[in-house]
């Protein structure tokens, strides 16, 4: 898959989380939940959803990179985002809910290139390029086993 498919696939992909995301995050600061906690837990949704979604359709792997996919995106997720929303916080003063949804938002956008890069480090094979490269050793072998006519 090229590099703009999956741009493409990866942003329809991280619309759905960002949706699901900022849904979870909101209700839970809507329901006075401490906004540390409202940020794991909605990431963490947004975080399972991500590698079944981005592993089948974005690189389309039969790799399972689950510790590298891990440790990316929870520093996408609990390290630049909630230090991306605290900045914000302390810059313009948001106190009001849209205003924190606002600041998620915002955070996201800098979680999600950081995701993007590192992903395509880790899922790099795919599985039609793994067939294709099992299909070219098997006729490199077949060839240089050939014996000789007669």
């Amino acid at each position: 898959m090229n590099i703009r498919k999956q741009l493409t696939t990866f942003a329809t992909i991280g619309v759905l989380n960002t949706a699901i995301d900022i849904t979870i995050y909101t209700l839970l600061i809507w329901l006075t939940v401490p906004l540390l906690l409202a940020v794991i837990m909605s990431t963490t949704i947004g975080m399972i959803c991500s590698y079944f979604l981005n592993k089948r359709f974005t690189f389309k792997t039969d790799r399972q990179p689950i510790v590298q996919f891990i440790g990316i995106t929870l520093t996408g997720l609990w390290v630049l985002q909630p230090t991306a929303i605290w900045l914000l916080i302390q810059l313009f003063g948001i106190t009001s809910t849209f205003g924190l949804s606002i600041a998620k938002l915002a955070a996201t956008s800098i979680s999600l290139v950081w995701n993007f890069v590192w992903y395509r480090i880790v899922f790099r094979g795919t599985k039609k390029k793994h067939l294709r490269r099992r299909v070219f050793s098997w006729l490199r072998q077949l060839g240089s086993n050939q014996r000789p006519i007669g």
